[in-house]
């Protein structure tokens, strides 16, 4: 094997059977900080110093489409026949340059005939930052779900299998599908991981050279094996199992290792979520009586905060005073609670007062069928099969008047920034990264790369309004509806909670207006409610759950509204109990919408 083809990871004699980069425990000392540190402003110097790369890109992407040209008159067999040539020394020789235009030159010939779409220009850059195990900085509306598709497709050619996150369950299944024909066009047999797949369906899904799935689902898979193999057979024998062919599809690993990963929206996963601890949970061996999650529940509702407990709201945690304690204690001792161990019993209250101050229901939880179901705060999703665990669940199910559930414990955890570390190749994009180069540099050695829209922009941001209270901000935002969609444009409102989106959807029925709701109680029809929101008139109420990654399809009608429309393109109302506008701020938000 050569020094080209050894950078290409899959599981093997050289890799392993499940590859991954094999990561040091523990937070570095601090010269190891100040050396990243010190490498991540190098490491930006670099970037920020290389106009003669953007030229290199502009040149690549021209050749590629040149190549491409070259390919139209080839017949199915005769373009088959190339490919396997290439695919040859993607194989023997890696990902080198040369190579990359020839087979991204095949690649666009693939997309005319299978998805009756070529890629742009723009698009090739990103594919070819990607396959440079680098971020790119593409702005919404360029194609992403394409150029992550092509840069997949390329490195399964070669051999590496590849994991392609996106930012929720929809699109997982909406990206696989589109790019499916091309794929199976290419014999590069792609799968997808939703929640509801049964160990068996996911461990034949990991076998395909393209995996689709969204970066919780990865890191939990990744945890189960973790807890597999640590106490299962050593890794050396396995690798020896694996070579003699006598494998174990029905009882091993669900994954074939950390091999590449090609992330959309990157920041949202390697930043706004990185450190969020996933923890994997199963049934506690020594549960608490139903009892005693009861009694604390009863005790909680008995104190009063400042006095008996103060709140943590950004850790969502609640700490009992010194009087919270004692008057735990006396509570206790009066309703002949006592038989609890103190602290014990202390540490079940405080849970208890976070499940009742720091959750609530149709903004972290939906009550569906007698049960609780959580909504997954980062896509505004119902987050089936998981549950809080240390006693969370209980107090929570309490509180909704209903019998708790048995406890749970830890059993694993990791966070997004340990795990992707972890990957041999990892790339991605999102809209938004220059910002936070410097952060993702020193934290995951990742450079940003900025590739040019293909078109000016034209979008219009007509600002910010601050009114006194809630109240006056839905007011105002259903006032604004009101208008755009009698003016005939699509109009989306974006809330943060299924509350909210119900509040606001009840203000516009008063007023009239044609809406639709897209929130974690209409998954099923998302698909619809997305494909009608860009027709003309149309109000959409959605909560984050239709965020990242959707693309909302304008009709003739929208487009022709939006071109003789001088107002509305893009603004944000917020609603706050101690922020004021004076009168010519308001003066000047009235003639800006």
């Amino acid at each position: 094997m050569n020094g080209h083809a050894s950078l290409l990871p899959f599981p093997g004699l050289a890799w392993g059977p499940y590859p991954q980069r094999r990561t040091v425990a523990g937070d570095p000392d601090r010269w190891t900080r100040l050396r990243r540190r010190a490498g991540g402003w190098l490491m930006l110097g670099r970037q920020l110093a290389g106009p003669w790369e953007r030229q290199a890109d502009r040149h690549f992407a021209r050749a590629v489409l040149a190549r491409a040209r070259g390919h139209e008159s080839c017949s199915k067999d005769e373009l088959d026949s190339r490919l396997r040539g290439l695919r040859a020394l993607l194989s023997r020789d890696g990902l080198q340059p040369a190579h990359l235009a020839a087979v991204l030159g095949l690649l666009v010939e693939y997309c005319r005939r299978t998805l009756d779409t070529t890629p742009f220009d723009t698009q090739l850059v990103a594919v070819r930052v990607l396959l440079r195990n680098r971020l790119a900085e593409v702005a919404t509306g360029e194609g992403k779900t394409l150029a992550a598709g092509l840069a997949a497709a390329v490195a399964a050619l070669a051999g590496i299998p590849v994991h392609v996150v996106t930012a929720n369950d929809y699109l997982v299944e909406r990206d696989r599908t589109m790019l499916r024909p091309l794929f199976d066009a290419l014999g590069l047999p792609s799968a997808q991981v939703l929640p509801a797949d049964a160990p068996a369906q996911r461990r034949a899904a990991y076998r395909s050279p393209i995996v689709y799935a969204t970066a919780r689902e990865l890191a939990f898979d990744y945890l189960r094996d973790r807890l597999l193999l640590d106490r299962g057979e050593p890794e050396l024998m396995a690798h020896l199992r694996g070579l003699s062919g006598q494998t174990d599809d029905a009882g091993g690993p669900l994954m074939q290792g950390l091999c590449m990963a090609i992330l959309d929206e990157a920041d949202s996963v390697l930043l706004d979520e990185a450190c969020t601890p996933l923890v994997l949970s199963r049934p506690c061996s020594h549960p608490a009586p139903a009892q005693e999650y009861r009694q604390a529940h009863a005790i909680a509702r008995q104190l009063w905060i400042n006095r008996d407990f103060r709140l943590d709201p950004v850790y969502r945690q609640a700490t009992l005073t010194a009087a919270g304690r004692r008057r735990v204690r006396e509570t206790a001792q009066a309703q002949q609670h006592a038989t609890i161990h103190a602290r014990h019993r202390e540490a079940l209250v405080a849970t208890a007062l976070a499940a009742l101050h720091h959750y609530r229901r149709d903004r972290d939880y939906l009550v569906i069928d007698g049960a609780i179901t959580m909504i997954d705060q980062p896509t505004g999703r119902l987050a089936h099969g998981r549950v809080w665990s240390r006693g969370l669940q209980q107090m929570i199910e309490l509180g909704e008047g209903l019998d708790p559930g048995p406890g749970t414990e830890t059993a694993a955890q990791i966070t997004y920034q340990q795990f992707f570390a972890r990957y041999l190749r990892l790339c991605g994009m999102s809209g938004s990264l220059r910002e936070a180069r410097v952060e993702l540099s020193c934290v995951y050695r990742q450079t940003v790369t900025p590739v040019p829209p293909r078109l000016p922009c034209r979008r219009r941001h007509l600002g910010q309004l601050v009114l006194d209270d809630a109240a006056g901000k839905w007011m105002a935002a259903a006032r604004i509806a009101a208008r755009a969609s009698h003016c005939g444009r699509a109009t989306l409102i974006a809330v943060d909670s299924v509350a909210h989106a119900r509040q606001l959807s009840a203000l516009l029925t008063r007023r009239g207006v044609r809406h639709q709701l897209l929130d974690a109680l209409a998954h099923a029809e998302e698909a619809q409610i997305i494909a009608r929101a860009g027709r003309s008139g149309v109000v959409t109420v959605a909560t984050n759950m239709a965020g990242r990654g959707t693309d909302i399809v304008l009709d003739d009608a929208a487009l022709a509204c939006g071109a003789r429309s001088r107002w509305c393109a893009s603004s944000t109302v917020s609603g706050a109990s101690t922020a004021r506008c004076s009168g010519a701020a308001l003066a000047r938000a009235s003639r800006a919408r």
